[in-house]
């Protein structure tokens, strides 16, 4: 994998092309991938008919794409497929129609031209009307320049049914954006410290009134009191009103 050498000193929605095909932009925090260069590079295709090879594996060559390659990745000609560099999944399946041999066979996938997979053997018996199925998938890191293959094997002569071969990027790609939650409600204000104060003469018999300024959305009204009674038994009462009304 080649190695990202990012700008030591990037401005907001500066864009950077990785030697891994992927382009990356600085949101003045952190590198987000923003795409894969030359387009996502997925494909999807499948195809029928065509002998099934008994010496190796011969390649699979689905013409029939269904979605994607625009970039022209896949070959219908030859069956290999060169995405953009990135991580991709890889698929493929490949269903058998036996002869009146017995035999097995299967899937195989390669990179470059080396088996770096095959699916579980599909058995069947000695019947003209017999058929194996198997698929296979795997995760792979792809260069930019690695192609890869789907081949079919089997230990008897047939023929291939049916076959499918796709792939898609697990890198690189950002999803569209989710939808907007709801509004938050509005914080109160709240007033800090003291508002009103009033220090009493000693010794005070009575409290005078004591007008607190206008608050906006003010819940809560603190009173604090520091005293020392005259006498023993002396009594405290407290009134508060709003707007006069007690």
């Amino acid at each position: 994998m080649a190695n990202l050498d990012f700008p030591a000193s990037p401005v907001l929605d500066e864009v950077f092309l990785g030697g891994n095909g992927v382009a990356y932009q600085w949101n003045g925090t952190l590198w987000l991938t923003v795409g894969v260069t030359g387009g996502d590079g997925h494909f999807y295709a499948t195809g029928a008919g065509g002998p099934v090879s008994t010496v190796g594996a011969a390649a699979v060559v689905p013409t029939n794409v269904i979605t994607g390659n625009s970039g022209g990745w896949y070959s219908t000609v030859d069956g290999r497929y060169t995405p953009p560099a990135g991580l991709y999944l890889i698929f493929g399946g490949v269903t058998i129609a036996a002869t009146t041999t017995a035999g097995s066979g299967g899937a195989l996938l390669y990179k470059n031209g080396v088996l770096i997979g095959n699916a579980s053997t599909s058995n069947f018996p000695g019947s003209a009307t017999a058929a194996g199925s198997t698929s296979i998938q795997a995760v792979v890191q792809a260069s930019g320049s690695d192609y890869f293959e789907l081949r079919a094997g089997n230990t008897t002569a047939g023929t291939l049914a049916a076959f499918n071969f796709g792939g898609f990027p697990m890198s690189g790609i950002q999803g569209p954006p989710g939808e907007q939650g709801e509004p938050g409600v509005p914080a109160p204000e709240i007033g800090g410290g003291v508002v009103a104060e009033t220090t009493l003469a000693s010794p005070a018999l009575t409290m005078p009134f004591l007008s607190l300024p206008a608050l906006q959305a003010c819940r809560t009204v603190e009173l604090s009191l520091y005293m020392i009674p005259a006498t023993v038994g002396s009594a405290l009462l407290l009134r508060m009103a709003n707007g006069g009304i007690m």
